[in-house]
């Protein structure tokens, strides 16, 4: 089936010199929850906003439905939307706020009240039509927000940090609401936010912008499992980032010297043409192994250091162990391990739990390693 919406090098500048979106093309499938990631001034949300048609593209055109929407009016283009400040009418009732977008669009009088309380039905909240939004929670208006982008069931519904604005609970227990709401009515999701978390939890497929391009796009198991490169690795959840030379490779594994600490495997994700000698290894904190001597287990990776740190997280303990060298790694463990600051201990990992990249320019221009080891040392 032919997507729903496609960006077909898609570039935006407000300057004339600089773009925050570069020649971007990416595909929404029917039906599925798409969410954009990226740190602030990725371009996620300016490609949002070019889809709902609050900007215009500098280059290239979006289609939806194979029909061209670059031209058409945001009120044409049959796209709800859902900003973090809810936006709702604060001098309407609930029920006239959701009612508007049916109203303006010319629905008939007779058919607003039933689709209006099918739409409070919908998001859990009947029998507020007569409130005012300032008489309702925080949660409560980010609801009546998204039954106001449902109501006229438009076939795409566009949310820009809707929940930025909840506190963490209640933005926990909105994304399953979200999500459930996605799952019943079947229309066609995309969600910009900053949270890798909530990426992960809601989404079909996640793209990872930076600096207006896509780093990688695809299912959230596999961004974390498989991360395409190193900004990926570390943007998305927990991850250790150590640096080595590599002694060897082929199609599927890598070998590195990790300097002062030993020889690792590890599979093989980007390490380009074959030339480069240095190379970062992404390994989760919690796909390691912490023991108070080393294991000798020659199916593993295992390097020997000293704890340097323990930090209590409630449902788990994080170590922060300085390798033989001085690199430091980062491992999740469970509370109830007598690890102590100080104590020399061994990790260990499968090579198939890391993965080998090359160091890329722009990423030590971002200081993706730098910022890394700043926040295991603070």
């Amino acid at each position: 089936m032919a997507p729903i919406v496609e960006f077909k090098n898609i570039s935006k500048s407000y300057d004339g010199q600089s773009f925050v979106i570069n020649n971007l093309n990416l595909d929404v499938q029917h039906g599925e929850f798409l969410t954009l990631l990226g740190p602030s001034g990725s371009g996620k949300t300016t490609a949002l906003m070019m889809l709902a048609g609050f900007e215009a593209p500098t280059n290239g055109e979006i289609f939806v439905e194979g029909r061209p929407y670059s031209s058409l009016p945001p009120h044409k283009r049959d796209i709800g939307v859902v900003f973090q400040s809810y936006a709702l009418f604060p001098h309407m009732t609930v029920g006239d706020n959701i009612a508007f977008p049916l109203q303006v669009r010319g629905h008939a009088a007779q058919d607003i009240g039933r689709k209006v309380a099918a739409a409070l039905d919908m998001v859990r909240l009947p029998g507020v039509a007569s409130r005012k939004p300032s008489e309702l929670s925080g949660g409560q208006q980010q609801r009546v927000a998204l039954a106001r982008a449902l109501v006229y069931e438009p076939k795409i519904v566009l949310m820009d940090e809707p929940l930025g604005a909840l506190d963490r609970q209640l933005r926990e227990e909105m994304q399953m609401e979200i999500k459930s709401i996605h799952a019943r009515v079947g229309v066609t999701f995309v969600y910009v936010t900053h949270d890798q978390g909530e990426a992960l939890t809601m989404s079909d497929r996640v793209a990872i912008f930076r600096r207006g391009v896509i780093e990688q796009i695809a299912d959230p198991q596999t961004l974390y499992d498989r991360p395409g490169n190193a900004f990926v690795a570390t943007f998305i959840g927990d991850s250790n980032l150590l640096t080595g030379r590599i002694l060897g490779r082929d199609a599927s594994r890598t070998m590195l010297e990790i300097p002062g600490a030993g020889t690792i495997a590890a599979s093989a994700g980007d390490i380009g043409d074959g030339n480069a000698n240095d190379a970062y290894v992404a390994i989760r904190p919690e796909r390691i192994l912490v023991s108070r001597s080393r294991t000798e287990d020659v199916g593993r990776n295992e390097l020997s250091g000293t704890i340097d740190k323990t930090i209590f997280f409630g449902d788990h303990l994080k170590l922060v162990i300085r390798l033989e060298g001085g690199q430091l790694l980062q491992v999740k463990t469970e509370t109830a391990q007598p690890f102590q600051q100080g104590q020399a201990v061994s990790a260990s990992w499968s090579p198939e739990d890391c993965i080998a990249f090359t160091s890329p320019p722009a990423n030590t221009r971002d200081g993706v390693v730098q910022s890394l080891k700043n926040t295991v040392a603070a």
